[in-house]
């Protein structure tokens, strides 16, 4: 199986209005940056074939897609 060419086409991430209001509080209470945002990352490994990784982060890195 091959994966997409352009990875920002193929993956979006959807959070409920209330997790998107925690996350700003999150990011208020903690003085943080107004480039800090929720990174969200899937690598290889774990019993189910995946770890899933969910962080506040100050600001992205260059191969974060946006």
């Amino acid at each position: 199986m091959t994966g997409p060419k352009n990875m920002t086409e193929a993956f979006t991430l959807s959070v409920t209005e209330a997790a998107a209001d925690r996350i700003k509080t999150v990011i208020s209470e903690n003085s943080l940056p107004q480039t800090a945002g929720l990174r969200a990352s899937v690598d290889e490994g774990g019993c189910s074939g995946f770890n899933y990784q969910v962080e506040i982060v100050e600001a992205p890195q260059p191969d974060d897609l946006i």
